[in-house]
């Protein structure tokens, strides 16, 4: 044990005595813990003071309340900064900000300190922990008397108390998720799919419960892969959330907008967890193009001032910094991993920044070119032009294999960065570069699902590679294009024949299908990605190499041409009875188990419609507007059918295109037709 708890001992009745004391336990206290990690998990703003508010804390005890350090509870602590500070205390805001993260890191080493015994000296310390936090994102208010001004100060103090004492333990909840985690992050690694529980962070609510706790309470991470774990369920979480945003869903976006406002005000008040919200940064990297314009600009002031400020020293020079991404290179097994790392750490960081860094990379040669390259793919298009005319004036760092890549992704680029990249394209090829196809791969399996109710199938592609294999999963989303690209690391063709068991057991409807398929639908869902403004990430461009495809140019957006061949000019009566027949059973399971319709206009419906009539108004009234919707998804899954290596489910193709023709082509009323019935009831029952 470093230290002693405070005791004025047999100098209760000496005043002059008593102060020369603790004046001397703080002048011997106040070192040490400046040299704790408490401390140091400060931000940098909240390190100013130097331990000279809890000084005055310690002041106020001793002459205001009396006492040992033991006897400090949580009503003392209260009466303290509820009370004297506010009374007391002449401070600009930038320093009343800082006294609350202050006193919990002075506590916190407290009872880390003299509690960790056999026999715990603060008995009180985890409560005045609880009532700091409690009151940490309202101090500025109540310490410049902004509160409900009908409370007095004894009446504001018992609210609090009693808020505390409700919400004392906080959201034990998120600790506990965090910890399970942490403890199990290489199995859960192993797998396609998160846990099931996991799905908590898919609500509101919760998300909302749990970024509050990481980004503005103390909580435990000193147990092993703590932040990791934090890392692994912000990707999870913010995946989901930004597809809903993405999809234009009111309550996602509402949502985000509210927790950009939460974080830029918990900066103000001086509570922000600077490791948590780096995590957050690095996650919400490749969101960008949903985040506000003062949410970026913020996190660019943040990073600057909170962060990157410290990370180099002063001295630090452009060859330690080429050094730097020169020993990130070496690391990475290649310059798709390079990119990910790079554009996690320097995704929001001010574009005159961005530019040096950029004419850094490019001094080290063609392999930091290649990186740098899938940069012109960023979704912030200022970005990308300026990463794009930083390369096209050092046409000479560029290889075959870049300039290959440059001319097949042209494209998918928007105009602007369109024309420095073909500037570049012109110099490279006038140096003598000559671009080259992909090599041939093996590709050895293909997989497929069905179209779910979100209009989205997902697909899964095993790849030999040398010695070694990988595994290719996205996603064909209506309206939007080809989403949530990953690739594996090279891995042995067991352990990704598990992903794929396991990836086949959670996803309803996964086929065998042949390579045609992929090979046929990939042009046409990249230019839906350009119709929607959904850029194309480097993922992509790694599987489109890996499936050896050659013409990456987007096609029509129109998806109807996949399955235009399939759909009769007109069926015959016995096709359509058998359509008919079977289309009203294809929702009980596999993935038609996922059609039916969240619109907003089917409560209302539901709650005014008798009973026996309800799955004929809801056809009528809701589904009869989503007809050629739910005609191109029965057309994508004749398509899918059709070049299924199942043969029985090859002959679900006929009757999943008939029930396509009945839905966007024939004048059957919306309420015969047995599909968008059997829709109708999966509606009542969701």
């Amino acid at each position: 044990m470093i230290i002693e708890p405070f005791k004025t001992r047999n100098n209760d009745n000496d005043p002059d005595k008593a102060y020369a004391k603790l004046e001397a336990w703080l002048d011997k206290f106040i070192p040490v813990f400046l040299e704790s990690p408490e401390y140091k998990k400060l931000s940098k703003a909240n390190q100013k003071s130097g331990g000279s508010w809890f000084r005055l804390f310690m002041d106020y005890q001793l002459n205001y309340i009396g006492g040992d350090l033991c006897d400090c509870d949580e009503e003392d602590a209260a009466e303290i900064l509820l009370e004297l500070f506010p009374r007391k205390v002449i401070s600009p805001d930038s320093q009343v900000k800082i006294i609350i993260p202050e006193l919990i890191a002075v506590w916190q080493f407290l009872h880390r300190e003299l509690n960790s015994g056999k026999k715990p000296q603060l008995e009180f310390a985890e409560d005045v922990i609880s009532f700091l936090k409690s009151i940490k994102g309202d101090y500025l208010s109540i310490f410049k008397g902004e509160m409900d001004d009908d409370l007095s100060d004894e009446g504001m103090i018992d609210q609090l108390l009693a808020q505390l004492e409700s919400e004392k333990d906080g959201y034990p909840w998120v600790d506990g998720m965090i910890a399970e985690v942490a403890q199990n992050l290489d199995n859960i690694q192993q797998y396609p799919e998160p846990p099931e529980n996991w799905a908590i962070l898919w609500e509101e609510n919760s998300l909302g419960q749990f970024l509050e706790h990481i980004l503005t309470a103390d909580f435990d991470a000193s147990f092993p892969h703590a932040f990791d774990a934090i890392q692994e369920l912000l990707s999870f979480a913010c995946q989901y959330l930004f597809m809903r945003v993405r999809q234009k869903d009111k309550d996602a976006s509402d949502f985000w907008q509210q927790t950009e406002g939460n974080i830029m005000r918990a900066e103000e008040s001086g509570v922000l967890v600077s490791e948590s919200m780096l995590i957050l940064i690095s996650v919400l990297s490749q969101y960008r193009q949903f985040l506000s314009t003062e949410f970026r600009s913020f996190i660019e002031d943040w990073r600057l001032e909170e962060y990157d400020t410290d990370t180099f020293p002063d001295d630090f020079s452009l060859e330690d910094l080429n050094d730097t991404f020169q020993a990130l290179l070496n690391e990475v097994p290649d310059e798709f991993a390079f990119v990910t790392v790079i554009k996690e750490q320097l995704g929001f960081i001010p574009d005159d920044v961005m530019n040096t860094l950029v004419h850094a990379l490019l001094s080290l040669g063609e392999q930091a070119a290649d990186a740098l390259m899938l940069m012109v793919l960023d979704r912030d298009e200022q970005r990308a032009v300026a990463v794009a005319s930083a390369i096209s004036e050092h046409p000479e760092v560029i290889g075959t294999k870049t300039l290959s890549r440059l001319i097949r992704i042209r494209n998918w680029l928007a105009a602007p960065v369109q024309k420095p990249v073909d500037k570049l394209i012109r110099d490279v090829r006038k140096l003598g570069v000559v671009p080259q196809p992909p090599e041939a791969q093996d590709i050895q399996e293909v997989h497929m699902s069905g179209v779910d109710g979100a209009g989205a199938q997902g697909v899964m592609l095993l790849v030999k590679e040398g010695r070694s294999f990988r595994l290719i999963s996205f996603v064909l989303k209506e309206a939007i294009g080809v989403i949530d690209v990953m690739v594996t690391p090279p891995e042995t063709k067991n352990e990704l024949k598990k992903y794929l068991a396991l990836a086949k057991e959670q996803e309803a409807g996964m086929e065998k299908v042949s390579l045609e398929l992929i090979q046929t639908q990939l042009p046409v869902f990249l230019a839906l990605n350009l119709k929607s403004k959904i850029a194309i990430d480097h993922e992509l461009v790694q599987a489109m190499e890996l499936l050896s495809l050659d013409d990456w140019n987007p096609a029509s957006a129109e998806v109807g041409n996949l399955y235009a061949d399939l759909i009769p000019l007109t069926p015959t009566t016995e096709d359509i009875e058998q359509a008919q027949k079977k289309s009203g059973k294809w929702t009980t399971s596999g993935v038609g188990q996922s059609w039916f319709s969240d619109d907003a206009r089917l409560q209302k419906v539901i709650d005014s419609s008798p009973v026996q009539s309800l799955c004929t108004t809801i056809c009528n009234e809701v589904l009869d507007s989503d007809r050629h919707l739910w005609g191109e998804r029965l057309g994508r899954m004749a398509v899918w059918a059709q070049h299924a290596i199942n043969k029985r489910r090859q002959q679900q193709s006929q009757d999943y295109a008939v029930a396509s023709w009945l839905l966007e082509h024939s004048q059957l009323p919306t309420h015969e037709i047995e599909l968008l019935r059997a829709i109708a009831k999966n509606s009542i029952d969701y």
